[in-house]
């Protein structure tokens, strides 16, 4: 995914590394950014866990804690919950999706 785009009220600015919303701006690492990118190229879709780790870290030998560690900080970014989410849906056993 190229380019600028809307994560429910959420403008994300891939190429400036930030999301706004109802004037609060946030900045996020480039990994979170390249994971909601990767996310937003597919949304609805259950992606695993080993493509997001390959597709953002391009490497099988990072741990998942990483990733598990990049969501979180995603979710923040964006007040997402885990347990109701609005944006970001854990798959158990199999990867995540953007709703």
């Amino acid at each position: 995914m190229k380019g600028d785009f809307y994560l429910g009220a959420w403008l994300v600015q891939p190429s400036l590394g930030r999301m706004s919303c109802d004037g609060r701006t946030v900045q996020v690492r480039p990994k979170v950014m390249d994971l909601l990118v990767c996310l937003a190229g597919s949304p609805g879709v259950v992606i695993s866990k080993e493509t997001l780790l390959n597709e953002v870290w391009h490497t099988e030998a990072i741990s998942e804690s990483a990733l598990t560690r990049t969501i979180t900080e995603l979710r923040q970014a964006v007040a997402d919950d885990a347990i109701q989410p609005w944006c970001l849906e854990t798959i158990p056993k199999r990867g995540y999706r953007l709703i």
